[in-house]
C-alpha cells in the first residue's frame, strides 16, 4: 500500500514539474549560463569522445555531455552559480577545474589541453579569477550576489542597483524607493534612452507594465544577482528601446537556509525638516515609523519515504512585510467663523461693489433634468454672501473646521 502511494506521489510530482516548465515557455529572454570548448592533448590534437562532467558546487545538479569528433563541446541551460567541470578520456589524466563562477547569460569558452597518463591521476586548477564572456558581444554589468546582499540599497528594492552598472544615469529624485514604487523602479537612461524605456526582466520573463514602469518587485534577500545590459545583442532582447535589467532570484539548495530580517528607521535619531526649524513657531519633529521586515527559506524538497529531492529538485520561499507612516508638516489655510457665515469683508474692501454669480443647487439639478440653459443669477452685494444663499451641504462641511 505504501509502495503504491508512493508510486503515485511521485507521478503527481513530476506533473507538476513538467506543468511549471511548460508555463515557463514564452516570450522570456534565456537568463541561463553556458559553457563550451574544446578538448585538445599536448600536441594540439583535438580529443573526441571526451566526458565532460559540469555539477554545480552548492546543489550538485550535474549535467553531462561529450566532445564532438572536432573535441569541442557545449553544456547550455546552467543556472547562475558556482560550478566545477571535470573531463575524462581514455589514456589521459582527469582533468577538474573548480570555483568557476558562471554568471547570467555568461558564455565563457574553457579550452582544455590534456595531459597523457593514467585516469586516476588528476590534474586540478582552482581559480577564482573571473571568466571572460568570449562568445557574447554585449556590453553590460553584473551586480554580483555579494552586492546584492552587502551593498546598502534604498527601500531593499533590487532594480536600484541598475545604477551602479555602467551607462546607467538615474532620472528620479533621489529619494526612498519602496518595493512597491513601481515607476522608480525603472526610472534609468541606459545608454542614454528616455526615462522607462529599458526592458526590465525576472528571471528572463517580462516585468513591466504597458506604461514600462516594473510590475512586481521580488524581496532583497531573494535576488541572486541583478544583470544589467546597456547594450545588447541578443536577438531575444529588443522589445524596447532602452537596455535589459534582468533580476535573477534564488533557488534552494542541498542544505536547508533560512533567514530572518528586520530594518527600520528610528524617528528618534532623525533630524527636523527646515522649515518645522524655521518657522514662526518652531514645529517639533515628527514621529515616524518604517519598519521593513521578512523571512526566506530554501533547501531541498524532502517528504518522507515518497521523495528525495537532494541534488534534484529544490524550494526557495521569501516573504517580506513593509509599515511607513511619515507624518508630514503641511501649511493650509481654514475659513474663519466670519467666512463661514458669508462674511468675506475681511478679504474684500468694502468700498467696492462685488457682483457675484450664484447658482442654487437644486435649480442646477432642475436644470439638468429638464435639459435647459441655466443661466446664474447676478447679485450685487458688500462682501457679503445672504445666509438664505448658502448651501445647506457647504455650510456643514465648513462647520467641520
Amino acid at each position: 500500500m505504501i509502495m503504491k502511494f508512493a508510486k503515485k506521489m511521485k507521478l503527481v510530482i513530476g506533473l507538476i514539474v513538467v506543468g511549471i516548465c511548460l508555463a515557463g515557455i514564452g516570450n522570456t529572454q534565456e537568463f541561463r549560463a553556458t559553457l563550451s570548448g574544446t578538448v585538445t592533448d599536448t600536441t594540439g590534437a583535438v580529443v573526441p569522445s571526451a566526458a565532460i562532467l559540469v555539477r554545480e558546487i552548492l546543489k550538485g545538479t550535474v549535467n553531462k555531455t561529450i566532445s564532438d569528433s572536432a573535441g569541442q563541446y557545449v553544456v547550455p541551460f546552467l543556472q547562475p552559480g558556482e560550478y566545477e567541470i571535470t573531463i575524462t578520456a581514455t589514456g589521459f589524466r582527469t582533468f577538474t577545474r573548480s570555483a568557476m563562477t558562471l554568471q547570467s547569460a555568461e558564455h565563457p569558452i574553457i579550452n582544455v589541453e590534456l595531459q597523457v597518463g593514467n585516469a586516476a591521476e588528476t590534474v586540478t586548477v582552482s581559480s577564482n579569477a573571473p571568466l571572460l564572456d568570449q562568445a557574447n558581444s554585449s556590453v553590460g554589468q553584473v551586480i554580483t550576489a555579494s552586492q546584492v546582499e552587502d551593498l546598502p540599497l534604498s527601500g531593499r528594492t533590487p532594480a536600484m542597483l541598475a545604477q551602479l552598472a555602467v551607462g546607467v544615469i538615474a532620472t528620479a529624485q533621489p529619494v526612498q524607493v519602496h518595493p512597491f514604487d513601481n515607476n522608480a523602479g525603472n526610472s534609468w537612461s541606459i545608454g542614454g534612452t528616455p526615462n522607462q524605456t529599458s526592458e526590465v526582466l525576472l528571471d528572463g520573463s517580462p516585468d513591466t507594465t504597458w506604461a514600462g514602469s516594473v510590475a512586481y518587485s521580488p524581496t532583497q534577500d531573494s535576488v541572486q544577482e541583478v544583470s544589467v545590459r546597456a547594450f545588447d545583442t541578443d536577438a531575444s532582447v529588443g522589445h524596447t528601446i532602452g537596455g535589459a535589467i534582468n533580476q535573477i532570484t534564488k533557488s534552494g539548495t542541498n542544505q536547508l537556509h533560512g533567514s530572518i530580517y528586520e530594518f527600520s528607521q528610528i524617528s528618534g535619531i532623525g533630524a527636523n525638516s527646515w522649515f518645522n526649524k524655521n518657522a514662526a513657531v518652531p514645529v517639533p519633529r515628527p514621529t515616524t515609523h518604517f519598519n521593513q521586515y521578512g523571512v526566506t527559506v530554501g533547501g531541498p524538497i524532502f517528504i518522507p519515504q515518497v521523495f528525495n529531492g537532494k541534488d534534484k529538485l529544490f524550494f526557495f520561499f521569501a516573504w517580506e512585510g513593509l509599515k511607513d507612516g511619515q507624518p508630514k508638516s503641511n501649511l493650509t489655510t481654514v475659513p474663519t467663523a466670519a467666512e463661514r457665515a458669508g462674511d468675506f469683508s475681511a478679504l474684500l474692501r468694502e468700498d467696492v461693489q462685488t457682483v457675484w454669480q450664484t447658482i442654487r443647487p437644486r435649480q442646477r439639478q432642475s436644470a439638468i433634468q429638464t435639459r435647459r440653459i441655466l443661466r446664474p443669477t447676478p447679485i450685487r452685494i458688500n462682501s457679503m454672501i445672504p445666509t438664505r444663499r448658502l448651501c445647506r451641504a457647504v455650510r456643514s462641511f465648513a462647520n467641520q473646521f
